[in-house]
């Protein structure tokens, strides 16, 4: 991961140029106007601190794809933009049970793996939604731990 790129200036730019206040985009986003100030402000805190759901919503608002927020963030390595359809994006779930089975790890090796608590991961190969509620650090080391190409998990829609 690229811990020296800073997407808040690109957020901030875009939100101008389409006109946006950042009060709608907070509230149209889902968040409240000083964590939204926060994500524009602070480099860390687009791929740190807010939800891949939240993340999702707001680069729809500012019409920036998903996959081209993380490529920065995820250099130097390589990311496959995905267009995940349905049935490929409801399976997230299921992709890392497989793959996390294929690796003979256990959901708690796992989660030590990326340092997420057992309960957590349990979810995360439970719900096809879940993994929306993660923040999109904890998916890039998801998918590093599977080996899993990182545009499957977030993937564009």
């Amino acid at each position: 991961m690229n811990d020296d790129f800073n997407f808040g200036p690109v957020l901030r730019e875009k939100r101008l140029q389409l006109g946006l206040s950042e009060e709608y985009c907070a509230e149209m986003s889902g968040l409240d106007i000083s964590c939204h100030y926060d994500v524009e402000a602070y480099k860390d805190e687009f791929f740190n601190n807010i939800s891949l759901g939240t993340a999702r919503r707001l680069c729809r608002i500012l019409k920036i794809s998903i996959m081209d927020a993380i490529r920065g963030f995820v250099s130097p390595v390589e990311v496959v933009s995905r267009a995940c359809s349905d049935p490929e994006f409801y399976s997230r779930n299921d992709l890392i049970s497989k793959a996390r089975m294929a690796k003979n790890m256990s959901v708690e090796q796992l989660g030590d793996a990326v340092g997420i608590y057992e309960k957590f991961m349990g979810g995360l190969e439970r719900s096809p939604d879940f993994i929306e509620t993660m923040t999109i650090r904890d998916i890039v080391y998801i998918a590093a731990a599977l080996d899993l190409d990182v545009g499957l998990l977030i993937c564009d829609r």
